[in-house]
């Protein structure tokens, strides 16, 4: 049976997380491990319970350095799984969650998964492909498509992966900045390149319940800085694997999003030029990440050690 580590990165949220961490308690596959990197500068009287409640099952990390990708990559570095799985710390997973990821590797092509994730009120349509990005850097996200397939793109709320193809394609890139929006095409899209295959598996549910400090929240509350943070990274992303004849058509794209959502949303000159400002910036920098070595694997230094982190279990 393959051992599967549960990766939950969490900031800030003890309500939703300590629902997750139920719905994982209870699971039908008992072979795993669940590990809780959390951001938060402190610990709940709930979320201490836990840790006290459950020492084999539950690992806690605590850290002092901010950032999605980052949270992520320690708990790769922590993780002893043959499968490792993340989970954002808003969502509530039925009982075979966990098993109907490990049963989907049964295909020794796919080196990637993601499952149904749905919102209230979002219909049951079927889509035939739900998770992808469009050669001018649109990201086509609909996991609630009720059609399983093969994509080329993952859903961050639930994603795993085999350990071994993590060996290889190395950690999610940190350079991503703000939401971290783009690291999940960017991953797959490596996998991809090595011969593996991404499938999305409908046959389960889970639901996402949108948080006040979450990625859709943040678009609303801080769309001109949300923009220029998405422009930032999707010119990362085509630079850095040197697909330059994508970047005309990206351009084009970020102009055209930016007019539309300053007259939609009557925002300012100054808020439209920043949210341009960002693939210019993701310009200059992807163009300094492409130069480096692609035999390395895209993560600085593992963090064992350093200065801000510390375990609570």
């Amino acid at each position: 049976m393959k051992k599967v580590s549960v990766v939950i990165p969490t900031y800030k949220r003890d309500k939703c997380l300590i629902d997750l961490l139920n719905c994982l308690f209870i699971q039908d596959y008992w072979n795993l491990e669940i590990l809780v990197v959390d951001q938060s500068e402190f610990l709940s009287n709930e979320k201490q319970l836990l840790i006290k409640q459950y020492p084999e099952k539950l690992k806690y990390y605590q850290i002092a350095e901010r950032g999605r990708s980052l949270a992520k990559n320690y708990g790769i570095t922590f993780s002893s799984g043959d499968i490792i799985l993340f989970c954002d710390d808003d969502i509530i997973v039925p009982s075979n969650f966990v098993s109907t990821h490990v049963d989907t590797y049964k295909d020794k092509s796919i080196g990637a998964v993601s499952c149904r994730l749905v919102e209230d009120g979002q219909p049951a349509i079927s889509v035939k492909r739900p998770l992808r990005t469009t050669a001018f850097g649109r990201l086509i996200n609909i996991p609630y498509s009720t059609e399983s397939c093969y994509v080329t793109s993952l859903n961050g709320g639930n994603m795993s992966f085999r350990k071994e193809v993590l060996d290889q394609v190395g950690f999610f890139e940190e350079y991503f900045s703000g939401t971290s929006m783009v690291e999940e095409p960017d991953i797959a899209y490596r996998i991809i390149q090595i011969g593996y295959k991404i499938y999305f598996n409908a046959s389960i549910t889970v639901m996402h319940y949108p948080q006040h400090n979450g990625n859709i929240a943040e678009m609303k509350n801080k769309r001109a800085d949300w923009f220029y943070f998405y422009f930032y990274n999707l010119s990362i992303f085509y630079l850095k694997y040197k697909r330059y004849t994508n970047m005309i058509l990206v351009l084009f794209y970020c102009l055209l999003l930016s007019i539309k959502h300053s007259v939609k949303y009557k925002l300012s000159g100054t808020d439209y030029l920043k949210m341009i400002s960002g693939y210019f910036k993701g310009f200059k920098r992807g163009v300094e990440i492409s130069k480096l070595s692609f035999s390395r694997k895209y993560y600085t230094p593992i963090r064992l050690g350093k200065k801000g982190y510390s375990s609570l279990t």
